[in-house]
């Protein structure tokens, strides 16, 4: 097995350790388990678990949007199931791995991982928007404030598809000391990860989601206590939550360009660290965090009955591509 074929290995390992029958059967629709032919599937299927939740959470997105006063982020499920695991890799490794500069600009936005059909369903986006995607990476930006009404005029959202290199295919288990090419394919990755962010700000610009704009309609969620917090944090560093800056990140990116370099500095700094804290260390809506650790990977934030299969199929073949050990998965919910 020179490539790691996710699906086909997590087939074998799971027949193989426990049968098919202990697999949820969201699981093993999310993973083309067994035989999918139609005449194998009860003519009235029960709804898929994993699509309810996930419009679920796209729900609460949307919500939360709302009430942060930010455009929401989707990062786009891509509706081929062949480039759904690169997509979960580029995805993770641009959250876990972006530079300064991503995560101020995907810190402006409430992200939310969803496919196409739930974005067009549940927020109201119709048209070009929500076409079926072809991309491995495609985000949408999605006006929040109209967004799940029942209006007659379409809610406006950009769609945003870069063009991504392409990265050789990983050549190293967990723990493994880096190999020869993984330096290559680290680099090539962090070019994707700059294109990635490249292609949000002009997302950004075409949406009219500019900082003045941003920072307006945020503040506008803000009560005097929490804006007066924000002001003097740029005065004088004073602390302030986390979740606090991280909602007024457009308002205080241009009140920090003022400041004098050594400050200004120290400054985005914490805000760095505002944003790995509420928004990279955290569950992105629709989705969830897993790290190499056998056959089928384990969630950062396992439920009693993963942790007793990952026991199972502690094999130690998942690979790992360089900024790669943590990535998102679409489809897994937990018990």
């Amino acid at each position: 097995m020179t490539t790691f074929d996710r699906r086909r290995f997590l087939s074998r390992s799971l027949a193989a350790a426990a049968g098919f029958a202990a697999a949820p059967t969201w699981l093993a629709r999310a993973f083309g388990l067994g035989d999918a032919s139609p005449a194998a599937q009860d003519p009235q299927p029960a709804a898929d678990p994993v699509a309810t939740w996930r419009k679920e959470q796209l729900t609460k997105a949307i919500a939360a949007a709302k009430l942060h006063g930010k455009p929401l982020l989707v990062l786009v499920v891509p509706d081929d199931q062949p480039v759904v695991w690169d997509a979960s890799h580029w995805f993770g490794a641009w959250l876990t791995h972006g530079d300064a500069l991503a995560r101020e600009t995907f810190g402006l936005c409430t992200l939310a991982c969803a496919r196409v059909g739930e974005v067009e369903a549940m927020a109201g986006v119709h048209g070009d928007a929500v076409a079926k995607t072809t991309k491995t990476v495609t985000m949408l930006l999605v006006d929040a404030t109209r967004a799940g009404q029942n209006v007659d005029k379409p809610v406006r959202a950009t769609r945003i598809e870069p063009e991504l290199p392409i990265v050789p295919p990983p050549s190293r288990m967990p723990g493994d000391d880096e190999r020869p090419g993984d330096s290559d394919a680290a680099a090539t990755r962090r070019k994707g990860l700059a294109t990635m962010t490249e292609a949000l700000q002009a997302g950004l610009a075409q949406h009219g989601a500019n900082l003045a704009e941003l920072a307006k309609a945020s503040l506008a969620t803000l009560d005097a206590t929490q804006q007066q917090a924000l002001a003097a944090w740029v005065k004088d560093g004073t602390a302030t939550p986390p979740e606090l800056l991280v909602r007024g990140l457009a308002e205080l990116r241009r009140s920090v360009a003022d400041l004098p370099e050594a400050v200004r500095t120290a400054r985005l700094a914490e805000l760095g660290k505002a944003i790995e804290a509420v928004v990279v260390k955290q569950q992105v809506a629709g989705s969830r965090w897993q790290v190499p650790g056998g056959c089928v990977s384990q969630f950062e934030v396992p439920t009693e009955d993963e942790k007793k299969m990952a026991s199972m199929l502690a094999c130690g073949m998942g690979m790992v591509s360089p900024l790669c050990e943590r990535f998102l998965s679409f489809y897994s919910v937990g018990s």
